[in-house]
């Protein structure tokens, strides 16, 4: 189970399923999560209020066997202290929780624990309410035995939100305003959504989802190409729906590429799948996505995401060679600028957009304008008008009224010649008021707003250190007076035009850089030297920290962090640390060539020299992988699949004996076809064989033991033209839970 914050780490459940087998697992089926809810604490505090300790006894006693459950925990702390302070302290929190759960019955082993500092604020007010709604952890709690796991993002009801899950690529569009109630009334804030994805049958298996239908009148099974299930809760844990006339966009990463793959969407009300071909729309044939499979393919121990993060609906090829060689292309600039005694910024990798260095969160205090001044001294930063370059001018005072005129020191604040020639008039209440907070004339930026259901009164907002200062003003002219109401709207619509066409041409910049510096990292690892003929102490410790540094990073490198995060400042990006302390000493083999063979490169990979994790040993094969865009208008249960008839196989009547010739008193007959991407259930002796094919059998008495036969049992018994037979079955002599267990022992079974 993975918990992702997105201010932009529905929950999308593969399955398929043959109506009774659903009534009869409907629970198991259907139960995520067991408990979610939220654990507030005091400031800057971390052991748990007595309030809260019954709060987290009344959301978990309903809870029966608790140690076969997970648990994910974040910790949260408010905006205030440094980062590293609140660092620690929503560890901390996140650790109190913990002690708590375990004192209940919850397995240590079985808790997810991390802290976000103040990086995924409910609030990004400052009052003391929206402080305290901060300091909190986040719980969710769900079943671990017999379950796969899922991913939940929190993500923000009110904005429209594009996520990836990692396990294999794929790609959710959420809409803005998306979800309601059970009531049908509009959902606002936060909204939990779970997704998760059934690849193979031994996700099939450990959460009961049967690959059998009736449809049409007939019999029949499917083999998947995809399956999933998205579902949404508000904080408290309650389900949520898609609100009429919005859609879910996807673009889901199959297994495998079938001819014929058909949508399907199972009903829980009514327990019937329904064919929703027209809302499948499959990719372009020269269209490939490279993140398949169920887990990220690695180079070493660093995990990426190939071969794009473009988050744009229309959806285009990207050649990963060529991002690589943008990557590439930028390291000489990087290397020949770096200056290794400042290590905590690096220009080129700044990807901040322009609203972001404005607000006066977490991003935007390091910044003057659209202009980093984290490491400036602020007397000097302050004396630089490129920096502090908003300089607010007394011209003359009338009757203890002020005005000023807003000049632009740099020239770089093109919206404000909306306002050339004309005068901000300040009462002298706002004046004092102001002058209260701060004796300064010059700022590093200014917004205009227009105060609410009028045309000529307007809000200066100035930027000072980290804080945004008001000043509400009225524009004057000084042979006229007050300006006319027609004439302040048009300024006011000449400066918002001006303002937004001035942040659209300077965030495509920080997209392009980000895009070209996508791939940077895994340019400089398939570039680091494989052999080093001498002995070069500084190369070898440099390496070993590239490889060893990276273990317990679990973030995209660099656009995923950087544009989503609050801050800028982030030391322990995959392979920033590696740039500044040691580039410069494999300078000469980052730098000179006129284009790396990049295909060669990753063919030639050596994941021993590295790390443990194979990498790319499907490289090619995966290039050929399809996306299936979807629109879903409800949030349920899909399969991705090709509709085979029974008719295609031989039916049997089957009985079964133990390795004792003692008969099998079944509940449940399993067959794993390992040609196809299914699961076959069967409660009774009639069952399907493809002989043809590879086949494990599985048999559940009442027992609860498991008996099998192994594919390479079944290819030599005498079938032919039997219409029954008892098979000999084996006891499985080792418990299976996860998913894990089954795929192992299903691939022991394929192979002999």
């Amino acid at each position: 189970m993975k918990i992702l914050h997105l201010p932009p780490r529905p929950c999308f459940v593969l399955f398929c399923s043959f109506l009774f087998f659903c009534i009869l697992n409907f629970d198991s089926l259907y139960g995520q999560p067991t408990a979610v809810f939220r654990v507030h604490f005091e400031k800057d505090q971390n052991t748990i209020p007595a309030t809260a300790h019954r709060h987290i006894v009344a959301q978990t006693n309903h809870i029966g066997a608790p140690e076969k459950y997970r648990v994910q925990l974040i910790g949260h702390a408010d905006q205030t202290g440094s980062m590293s302070y609140n660092q620690k302290l929503s560890e901390q929190r996140a650790e109190s929780v913990a002690e708590v759960l375990i004192d209940l019955g919850f397995q240590a082993a079985q808790m997810n624990r991390e802290g976000l500092s103040f990086l995924k604020p409910l609030e990004r007010a400052v009052t003391e309410d929206a402080l305290a709604r901060n300091r909190r952890v986040d719980v969710i709690i769900e079943l671990a035995e017999g379950n796969v796991s899922s991913d939940y993002f929190i993500i923000p009801s009110q904005e429209a939100t594009e996520l990836t899950y990692e396990r294999s690529g794929t790609k959710l569009h959420i809409p803005a305003h998306a979800f309601v109630n059970a009531d049908g009334e509009a959902v606002n804030g936060a909204v939990i959504l779970q997704y998760r994805e059934f690849r193979d049958a031994a996700d099939f298996i450990v959460s009961k989802l049967p690959m059998q239908l009736d449809y049409q009148g007939k019999s029949g099974y499917f083999n998947s190409s995809g399956m999933l299930e998205v579902k949404a809760y508000d904080p408290n844990g309650q389900k949520l729906f898609l609100k009429t006339g919005k859609e879910v966009g996807m673009e889901f990463v199959q297994t495998e590429v079938q001819q014929r793959t058909q949508l399907w969407r199972f009903d829980e009300a009514t327990g019937q799948w329904f064919n929703e071909d027209e809302q499948t729309n499959f990719a372009n044939d020269s269209i490939a996505s490279l993140p398949v499979d169920t887990t990220w393919r690695r180079l070493g121990s660093l995990a990426l995401q190939w071969p794009e993060t473009n988050r744009h609906w229309d959806y285009a090829p990207i050649d990963t060679f060529k991002q690589l060689q943008a990557a590439y292309d930028l390291l000489p600039e990087i290397l020949n600028n770096l200056d290794t005694s400042k290590l905590q910024y690096i220009a080129q990798l700044d990807f901040q957009e322009f609203g972001k260095r404005y607000n006066n969160g977490f991003s935007g205090n390091n910044y003057a304008g659209p202009h980093y001044i984290g490491r400036i001294p602020f007397r000097k930063a302050y004396r630089d008008k490129k920096y502090y370059n908003i300089k607010l001018r007394s011209r003359w005072s009338k009757r203890g009224s002020a005005y000023y005129q807003i000049e632009d020191l740099s020239g770089e604040n093109i919206e404000l010649k909306a306002f050339e020639g004309l005068y901000w008039k300040v009462r002298p209440r706002h004046l004092r008021k102001f002058r209260q907070q701060v004796r300064a004339s010059k700022f590093s930026d200014i917004r205009v707003h227009r105060k609410p259901n009028s045309q000529r009164y307007f809000v200066l907002e100035l930027k000072y250190k980290s804080r945004l200062l008001e000043i509400p003003a009225q524009l004057y002219h000084k042979k006229e007076g007050l300006i006319d109401y027609s004439l302040a709207h048009k300024k006011f619509r000449q400066y918002q035009r001006a303002l937004k066409k001035r942040r659209q041409a300077f965030n495509r910049t920080q997209k392009e850089k980000a895009k070209a510096a996508e791939f940077l990292w895994p340019a400089i690892q398939l570039l680091l030297p494989k052999n080093l003929e001498e002995v070069d102490l500084s190369k070898v410790k440099a390496i070993s920290e590239a490889v060893l540094g990276q273990d317990s990073i679990h973030h995209n490198w660099p656009t995923e962090t950087l544009q989503k995060w609050y801050w800028t400042y982030a030391p322990d990006l995959p392979g920033y640390n590696f740039i500044c302390l040691h580039g410069h000493r494999f300078k000469e083999i980052f730098i000179g060539r006129d284009q790396p063979n990049w295909q060669a490169l990753l063919k030639n990979y050596q994941p021993d020299f590295y790390g443990t994790q194979t990498h790319y040993e499907e490289f090619q094969k995966a290039f050929r992988r399809k996306v299936v865009k979807m629109s879903l208008k409800q949030l349920s249960v899909f399969n991705l699949d090709v509709l085979k008839r029974f008719e295609e196989k031989e039916k049997i009547l089957a009985s079964f004996q133990n390795e004792k010739g003692k008969n099998v008193n079944f509940n449940n007959i399993q067959v794993v076809n390992h040609d196809l991407n299914g699961l076959l259930n069967f409660n009774k002796k009639s069952i399907y064989l493809d002989r043809a094919a590879r086949n494990t059998i599985l048999v559940y008495d009442k027992d609860g033991n498991i008996y099998y036969l192994p594919a390479n049992g079944i290819k030599d018994l005498p079938l032919r033209g039997k219409a029954s037979y008892t098979f000999q079955m084996k006891l499985l002599d080792q418990k299976l839970k996860g998913p894990d267990d089954f795929r192992k022992f299903l691939k022991e079974s394929a192979s002999g």
